[in-house]
């Protein structure tokens, strides 16, 4: 009996720790920051010139991709609102789905809506052939609840969905607003497709996850374009906005590991009153075409990171700004205001093109470029600058051309480890840039679109000791010798951006 006791004693000991082992393995699990994504990333911290990684880890499966079905459990025809099959009902305009299942709808509804309200559990599909549906009294789709609502786009059809300039239905406070809302995961695929015009409020609207695979997407709104609460993942779309407010918008503040966008082989086209692509945490884009033809700030993130693609920003202030949504400003002359360690812009690859009024890449905490070709043609004024920064600008590789006026200049960080020319020189837009080594082989050359007071360039053929010459439409105007890792001639930058400059350093 007391060797029994003994034995009983042992294996309720070796189960309370393996219990201890699987909670613990939950919690790390639960803390994750960035779902969908496996990512290291470096920030840059001035203050003792050494480089931090930080760590992000995905803890959501990987919703993208088409969904299936072999069958369906409902079909609508929206011309005579016949419905053949089950889950679904009819009343005044107004067809309501209360089950899972897959829903074939075809045919124009002028004045009339769908309604998805089904269990907790139940994953709602809707399939779109060639529908033409408007509603004046409320949104188009409202997904009041269900695990999941699919909306999938057949191929070669086009979809089109319109609301009124005024609500007067809504299922709980101010929801829905917008033409297409979910309160559930939002997940649009397929090959057709979708055309959204929204009088009211936002585009399509999902209060969780908002995912796009594969669609062809068209939205005019009369506030948001595009909006996930939690995260928008865009996958192998195409995609065009045109906003009042934000273009494609992530808006979950309050979760460190929600509010993020993703952006995958997609081309994007967006004009949008305030900002283009704007997520309250990570914006990450890996490849795919983007044109932010319009817009007060291009690309807005705490954590901005370009790995490819081609990129071009149009914006009426900052072109890329790194930010975590706290107010600052300057604190008067040689002072500014304290770099945000969470905060940075990452460019690794790609082909960038901005174009800001304001601040052509704005990071409240730091840049650190290790490739791609970016080029900056920043504001004319000088009450901001092409480069603005508060932590620091590391450059390890890549093709930097920047140029603008001199007033709020700052030139890369000494802690780079790529070399940097900074040519202190007015000049017109319109100018053809060359820039020579000794042999006279050129090492960079460009065309200016603005005005400007300064010109930066970095790249890899610069090398130490060697002396490099600037022409200006053929005519040659000024040559530096590179002696430190940022070798620059400006000088008539003034208090503010020497004070600011000897910061960074």
């Amino acid at each position: 009996m007391k060797n029994k006791n003994i034995v009983f004693a042992l294996i309720i000991i070796i189960l309370a720790v393996i219990l201890g082992v699987l909670l613990k393995c939950l919690v790390f699990t639960g803390s994750s920051k960035t779902n969908n994504m496996q990512m290291g990333f470096e920030t840059l911290n001035e203050a003792n010139g050494e480089v931090e990684e930080i760590k992000a880890s995905a803890s959501q499966e990987d919703k993208r991709g088409e969904v299936s079905y072999s069958d369906y459990t409902c079909k609508i025809n929206l011309d005579s609102l016949e419905i053949t099959g089950i889950g679904a009902t009819v009343n005044d305009g107004t067809i309501t789905i209360s089950t899972g299942g897959t829903y074939y709808f075809s045919g124009t509804l002028a004045d009339g809506n769908i309604v998805i309200n089904a269990r907790d559990n139940d994953n709602v599909i809707l399939v779109f052939d060639n529908v033409s549906i408007s509603c004046s009294k409320t949104a188009v789709i409202n997904g009041v609840n269900a695990k999941n609502i699919y909306i999938n786009l057949v191929d070669g059809t086009t979809n089109t969905f319109t609301d009124g300039t005024e609500y007067t239905e809504f299922t709980e406070d101010d929801e829905p607003n917008g033409t297409i809302f979910s309160k559930t995961d939002l997940l649009i695929n397929g090959t057709g497709k979708m055309i959204v015009n929204s009088y009211y409020e936002d585009g399509i609207v999902s209060k969780d996850d908002l995912i796009i695979t594969n669609a062809t997407i068209e939205v005019t709104s009369a506030d948001d374009g595009i909006r996930g609460k939690d995260s928008v993942d865009i996958k192998d779309a195409v995609i065009t906005v045109i906003s009042k407010e934000d273009g494609i918008k992530s808006n979950n503040d309050e979760d460190d590991s929600k509010g993020y966008v993703i952006i995958d082989n997609s081309t994007i086209t967006v004009k949008a009153g305030d900002d283009g692509i704007h997520s309250e945490k990570d914006l990450i884009i890996s490849s795919g075409i983007i044109n932010i033809e319009e817009s007060n700030e291009g690309l807005e993130g705490m954590f901005v990171q370009i790995n490819g693609g081609t990129i071009n920003v149009k914006a009426s202030d900052d072109g890329i700004n790194g930010t975590d949504g706290s107010s600052s400003s300057e604190l008067g002359m040689g002072m500014q205001k304290s770099s945000n360690s969470n905060v940075q812009i990452q460019i690794n690859g790609g082909t960038i093109y901005v174009d800001a009024d304001g601040d052509g890449l704005d990071a409240n905490g730091t840049i650190l470029m290790t490739g791609g070709t970016v080029t900056v043609a920043g504001t004319s004024s000088n009450g901001n600058g092409a480069l603005d920064f508060d932590g620091g600008f590391k450059v390890t590789g890549g093709n930097l051309v920047v140029y603008g006026a001199s007033g709020m200049w700052q030139n890369p960080s000494l802690t780079s480890e790529q070399y940097s020319l900074c040519f202190g020189i007015n000049g017109s837009s319109g100018d053809e840039i060359t820039i020579k080594d000794e042999e006279g082989d050129i090492i960079s050359e460009f065309k200016t679109d603005k005005t400007y007071g300064a010109i930066l360039v970095s790249n890899d053929s610069l090398k130490d000791g060697n002396t490099y010459t600037l022409y200006i439409n053929g005519e040659e105007k000024s040559s530096l010798k590179i002696e430190s890792i940022v070798t620059s001639n400006l000088e008539n930058g003034g208090m503010m951006v020497k004070n600011r400059q000897n910061i960074n350093r």
